[in-house]
């Protein structure tokens, strides 16, 4: 018999999780419950992102399909492959099967008009300039953009870059990720970009739509600042793209049991995305809260 083992790193994160992936299985339990659609992987990690990880809901994915309560397919529109989930049950006749194909097209449709090189490319280039803007806007000077080297000093462990190296005449200087994907940044990714701010003498920050709550002390514990938006930020342009991503992606009020809002009372109804050539305000306000003072903002009730 092949034996199998696992690392102790492997086996601390699984434990570390496993809590969250229960819960997550009885939020998709309760979600799923009476429904008969489709819905696309990263939809459901993002609806209750405020409650539990998307690492958490994907393993609950996995397991409820183990279990037999969901199962998945890919739709395939042109070079985009999306998956969906949806409850094993409805798969009872080739109607509900061609019924299925439909909904997973339709949406499937959508998700490739903006899971795009080119739309993916608009959108990082447009959060990078409002973060750059911001950082002047607090008395920053943008050093470099897309770099490994800092007055002399160059990471050479690894290809990765900085988004933006911002300083100021005081002599702090500043390595600044600028994430505006749905998805949040990976672990094994996050740790080489504080190693490289650690290597370079940079406080980190990280302007992100999203990151799980469990990373944000390695960062912080590095002197570092986290701001977490929540909508990914769309430029001029992209308006009635915007609006149809929304209307086929978003949750009805209606569509949510009592069980469910006491299960998952962050439930994200609304997909995170929006046109703007601003960052929001709040977070312009904490953002520069944190360059002032080096503290973590105060409640939002409490700022000056």
């Amino acid at each position: 018999m092949e034996d199998f083992s696992f690392d102790d790193e492997y086996v601390d994160q699984y434990l570390k999780y496993e809590p969250y992936t229960q819960r997550a299985k009885r939020i998709l339990k309760e979600f799923f419950r009476q429904r008969k659609t489709p819905f696309y992987f990263r939809q459901l990690q993002v609806y209750f992102e405020s409650e539990v990880f998307h690492i958490a809901t994907a393993q609950a994915v996995y397991q409820l399909e183990n279990e037999g309560f969901l199962k998945r397919s890919p739709c395939r529109v042109s070079a985009n492959e999306v998956i969906f989930v949806f409850p094993a049950r409805i798969l009872e006749t080739n109607k509900a099967q061609q019924i299925l194909e439909s909904h997973m097209t339709s949406t499937a449709k959508v998700v490739a008009k903006y899971d795009s090189s080119e739309v993916s490319r608009d959108l990082g280039e447009h959060f990078e300039s409002l973060v750059s803007h911001e950082l002047r806007a607090n008395q920053l000077h943008i050093d470099s953009i897309h770099t490994r080297s800092y007055k002399g000093k160059e990471w050479t462990t690894t290809l990765h870059t900085l988004d933006v190296i911002a300083d100021c005449e005081d002599g702090r200087a500043f390595g600044v990720e600028a994430k505006n994907q749905l998805a949040s940044i990976e672990k094994d990714e996050l740790d080489i970009k504080l190693e490289m701010c650690d290597y370079l003498g940079l406080k980190p920050i990280f302007i992100v739509r999203y990151m799980p709550w469990s990373f944000v002390p390695a960062v912080t514990d590095k002197g570092g600042f986290v701001l977490t938006l929540g909508d990914q930020i769309y430029p001029l342009g992209y308006r009635k793209l915007c609006q149809e991503i929304q209307n086929k992606l978003s949750l009805s009020e209606t569509q949510i049991s009592r069980r469910l809002k006491d299960l998952a009372p962050k439930i994200r109804t609304r997909w995170p995305v929006r046109v703007s050539t601003s960052l929001p305000e709040d977070a312009c306000q904490r953002l520069s809260y944190w360059l002032r003072t080096g503290r973590l903002p105060p409640r939002k009730s409490n700022m000056p």
